[in-house]
């Protein structure tokens, strides 16, 4: 998983400040798409973001150049989805309950001080309804994280590593009833529902190489989508069910083919958007720009993309037109999750 952790920003747990207790409002700044561009942007992307010095997860509107901070603690938060009603969101979290511990250190004078942190765990996947009430959908002693609602809101996929590696499992939308989808010598990951919630796409590195795949939602009949060197992630399914968009960094100067392995090259490689149709036909390169562009998500319309780049610099949300035209930064950093829109 170290592409996976270098791509995303994954950090190790660290000494973070102290927030304020009450829910933030932000303003984006005033100069969103000033070039001119004719589109209209409506909605909420959810974001998870180092704005304030810690991965935390916050709402952007697009309509309003505002974005409001939904999570409020100093362990990692991230990934998180809506239920298909907007009544109630599931993320991925490392805090643990609110609990605290002291720890005594001494200060830059050296002399004795307490200091009060936040107890972190494995990443478990966290239930938010909008009173504010939260109740933990998986409690155990290993990671699991990568949500996804099904579109009736029945049910959730996620990845576990329950087993030795990390699976695609599927539980009741109230955590219970946790079944077994992928059953693979390798690592499972990132799972996306159809809109019709018959079949999920997923990445795999199941063939020694990261690949996307589709699988019907009850595990059965997989078949693979995309066949390249390089790594193939991140898959989303459109709202009209036709394409997948997914990131790769299938580019030449990204990949070294050696006589064991197709492995990334860190020192060279850079990402790029694509999308495809939803047998795997027609795959096309969105995005061609210096430094990397990853989870691509989709907006309610499926007219437009929303995706992470660090083309200026640190990692940013980005939106383009679904063919990849009008590519515009959204001045807010962070890696998008989803696309929603409710009143």
């Amino acid at each position: 998983m170290a592409v996976v952790s270098s791509l995303l920003g994954r950090l190790s747990r660290q000494n973070r400040a102290m927030y304020p207790k009450a829910l933030m409002l932000l303003a984006l700044l005033a100069g969103l798409f000033a070039c001119g561009s004719e589109r209209v942007l409506q909605g909420q992307i959810s974001v998870a973001s180092m704005e304030d010095g810690d991965w935390e997860i916050y709402l952007v509107n697009v309509e309003e150049m505002r974005a409001f901070r939904l999570s409020e603690n100093r362990a990692y938060d991230s990934g998180l989805v809506w239920s298909p009603d907007g009544r109630s969101s599931v993320r991925t979290t490392e805090w643990v309950s609110g609990e605290t511990k002291e720890l005594l250190t001494l200060d830059e004078d050296g002399l004795p001080q307490v200091e009060i942190t936040e107890v972190t765990g494995d990443r478990e996947l966290l239930w938010t309804n909008l009173d504010g009430t939260e109740q933990f959908l998986t409690e155990n002693d290993v990671p699991d994280e990568s949500p996804a609602w099904s579109p009736d809101g029945n049910q959730i996929a996620f990845v576990s590593a329950l087993t030795e590696d990390y699976e695609i499992h599927v539980m009741d939308a109230d955590g219970s009833n946790v079944r077994r989808l992928t059953v693979s010598p390798r690592e499972d990951w990132q799972p996306s529902w159809s809109p019709d919630g018959k079949h999920i796409v997923f990445a795999s590195l199941r063939t020694g190489d990261w690949e996307i795949y589709v699988m019907d939602s009850d595990g059965a009949n997989t078949y693979q989508l995309t066949e390249s060197p390089g790594v193939d992630w991140t898959p989303d399914w459109s709202p009209d069910g036709q394409r997948i968009v997914f990131a790769s960094n299938r580019t030449p100067d990204g990949i070294e083919v050696t006589d064991e392995a197709v492995v990334d090259n860190p020192e060279t490689s850079t990402w790029d958007i694509y999308v495809m149709n939803r047998d795997g036909s027609s795959v096309k390169r969105l995005t061609d720009a210096p430094g990397s562009d990853i989870e691509p998500t989709w907006s309610p319309d499926g007219k437009y993309l929303a995706f992470a780049s660090d083309r200026s610099g640190p990692l940013e949300v980005y939106v383009m037109n679904a063919d990849g035209s009008d590519q515009e930064g959204l001045n807010w950093s962070g890696i998008p999750s989803e696309w929603t829109d409710f009143d």
